[in-house]
C-alpha cells in the first residue's frame, strides 16, 4: 500500500505529479485550522507549506514524518511532534543556488557601482 501524504496546501503541478509517482499525495479540503486537522488524521506524512496549529499531531494518528517544504521549521510546533515521536524535517539546502545567484549578482552590482549606471541610462541620475 502506498503512504498517504498530506501537504498543508496545493504544491506545483510538476511536484504534485512527482509525488503521485511514489505516494497517494492529499490537500485540505479548505484552507484553515480545522480543515487541516480533519485531513491529517489519514496522512502518513505532512509536507508543511503553512503554519501548523500547535494540537495537530494530536490528531494525526498515522502520521511518521512531517517536512517543511522550505528552510526552517518556523511553521512546525517541534515539541509537540518530539511529543508524539514523529520525526521533523526541513529542506535546508532548498534556495542555496538563489540565495548565491543574489549575494553574488549584489557583489558585482555594488563592486561595479551599476546602480548608478541603470539610473543614468533611465535618467534619473
Amino acid at each position: 500500500m502506498r503512504p498517504c501524504v498530506l501537504a498543508s496546501s496545493r504544491l506545483l503541478p510538476y511536484a504534485e505529479i512527482l509525488l503521485a509517482g511514489d505516494c497517494e499525495p492529499f490537500f485540505p479540503v479548505a484552507r484553515g485550522a480545522a480543515s487541516l486537522r480533519e485531513a491529517v488524521a489519514g496522512a502518513d506524512a505532512l509536507i508543511v507549506r503553512a503554519q501548523l496549529p500547535d494540537d495537530i499531531f494530536s490528531h494525526a494518528p498515522k502520521l511518521r514524518a512531517c517536512v517543511r517544504h522550505r528552510v526552517g521549521l518556523d511553521f512546525i510546533p517541534v515539541e509537540p511532534a518530539t511529543r508524539a515521536g514523529i520525526p521533523v524535517a526541513n529542506l535546508p539546502a532548498a534556495n542555496r543556488q538563489t540565495v548565491v545567484e543574489y549575494v553574488v549578482g549584489t557583489a558585482v552590482s555594488l563592486a561595479r557601482d551599476l546602480h548608478r549606471l541603470v539610473a543614468d541610462f533611465r535618467g534619473e541620475g
